[in-house]
């Protein structure tokens, strides 16, 4: 049966995992028949009309806190809600949601509640147990994060579900520099997650090994100027591409054109970009990052070779044996 689902998310960022995870599969549902839309903070910091753009056919409509309080979101939630029923609110990173979704059920017949776990972060985890006698389920698309959802005991067990991310292929590669080795790294431009900082030991190793490289950095976000001023010699020199933020139906393309794909996350519920990756024909350098082992995606040796967090000596070893496969 036909169901009305409606997705609450964040439009402050344009690149990630979560957004394209949340991209394709509200155009998969509605071309199951489901009527599906999405519902984006819209002001400042996010920005309704850029994220449509970024995400052609999504249509999402946007509310906005007029005040800029905790107490003014709120309200544009409890509101946006209100006006816009559904038979089942899917929350996707966006605070407020559960605390509004509260509000609104105390009065009349609710829809029914889901959050989506997309982050190994101690406020969302807090967020469960706070709002659990209001949540119909909680969904996980990491295995540990499963079983941190269920170690709680928060919500019901048989209300916890896993839900791996998936992608569309793209094109495969092409072409290059067959002495040059052409490493990409892209996402949200940021240290407590991403470890962007880490990316400068790993050229200064780079630099030592004598080899002909290039880095191609796509995306955006706060730590950008700090990183540029980090690498601007490299910059000068043309080993170092600031790409900036490249559009979802480029991005297949940008990532054929290299040849590894560098990941140095803390942790990672994902990421989608390394299957986009493989999908393309590259080859996967990563940290051992948190949600890596019971996931069991990357493997070291098979699908992908690792190197210990912040380990930039290891990563520079790891990258140079991906380049003589």
């Amino acid at each position: 049966d036909s169901m009305r689902l409606r997705f609450i998310a964040p439009s402050a960022y344009l690149l990630g995992g979560v957004q394209d995870w949340l991209y394709m599969l509200v155009l998969g549902l509605r071309e199951r028949g489901h009527q599906v839309s999405v519902g984006v903070p819209d002001g400042i910091y996010h920005r309704l009309q850029e994220y449509n753009r970024n995400f052609p056919g999504l249509n999402a409509k946007g509310f906005i806190n007029r005040t800029g309080s905790d107490a003014g979101r709120h309200q544009s939630l409890i509101a946006f809600l209100r006006d816009n029923p559904a038979d089942l609110v899917v929350g996707v990173n966006i605070g407020n949601l559960y605390a509004a979704h509260a509000a609104i059920a105390s009065r009349r017949s609710p829809s029914k509640l889901v959050m989506t776990l997309h982050a190994i972060d101690p406020d969302f985890f807090e967020e469960i147990s706070t709002y659990a006698s209001v949540l119909d389920g909680v969904i996980t698309t990491n295995r540990l994060t499963e079983v941190l959802v269920k170690q709680m005991q928060a919500v019901p067990e048989q209300r916890v579900f896993y839900a791996h991310y998936g992608i569309v292929a793209g094109p495969g590669k092409t072409g290059g520099d067959e002495h040059r080795v052409r490493v990409a790294w892209a996402g949200r431009i940021e240290n407590s997650q991403k470890r962007v900082s880490d990316l400068l030991p790993i050229l200064v190793e780079l630099d030592k090994s004598g080899r002909d490289y290039s880095l191609s950095i796509a995306g955006t976000g706060p730590c950008l100027d700090e990183l540029r001023g980090q690498l601007g010699a490299w910059v000068q020199d043309g080993r170092v591409i600031f790409e900036g933020l490249v559009q979802k139906q480029d991005m297949p393309k940008y990532l054929a054109a290299n040849d590894l794909f560098l990941i140095n996350s803390e942790w990672e519920t994902g990421p989608i970009v390394a299957w986009e990756a493989m999908a393309a024909g590259m080859a996967i350098g990563s940290s051992r990052y948190v949600g890596s082992w019971l996931e069991k995606a990357l493997i070291h040796d098979s699908t992908a070779l690792l190197y210990p967090i912040g380990d930039a000596q290891e990563a520079c070893r790891q990258l140079l044996r991906l380049s003589d496969l």
